[in-house]
């Protein structure tokens, strides 16, 4: 009988560096209520290398969170009508820890209605990789404690 795998010619796997997470940064955990809204940001985030996991929901947040504790959680504020349920969210996932860094993505508009995290940061898919890639390294290019 032949072998099915050896009747094929196996070429080396082409490495696509846009693709590939960086696995010197932490994992993500991106909570967002409006999908197509957050589409162009996660994106933009996973064309940046950073390894990140998106939520569908603030309670679907919660409960991903729960199961994996990525060391960062950013929720999605886009609107007004959004910042309590973000705000419950967050409490609830610094309920269970404390020390949990969570940060906002939210329109200028929305920098003083009361959000309070650990970091608050532009809706900008332009923008946001890089300042969180500024943000979250430590002096010296080396990953916070909190990284794991």
């Amino acid at each position: 009988m032949k072998n099915p795998i050896s009747d094929f010619e196996q070429e080396p796997a082409q490495e696509d560096t846009n693709l590939i997470a960086d696995f010197t940064l932490p994992r993500i955990l991106l909570i967002a209520e409006n999908i197509r809204v957050i589409e162009p940001i996660l994106s933009a985030l996973k064309d940046d290398g950073l390894p990140v996991m998106l939520a569908h929901g603030y309670p679907a947040g919660i409960e991903h969170w729960s199961e994996h504790r990525q060391p960062i959680v950013l929720i999605d504020v886009p609107r007004l009508e959004e910042v309590e349920p973000a705000i419950d969210t967050a409490v609830a996932i610094k309920r269970r820890d404390p020390a949990q860094f969570i940060g906002y993505l939210a329109d200028n508009t929305l920098h003083t209605s009361g959000l309070t995290g650990d970091a608050l940061f532009p809706r900008s898919s332009t923008r946001l990789p890089t300042l969180l890639r500024t943000h979250l390294v430590a002096p010296g290019g080396n990953p916070p404690s909190f990284w794991g």
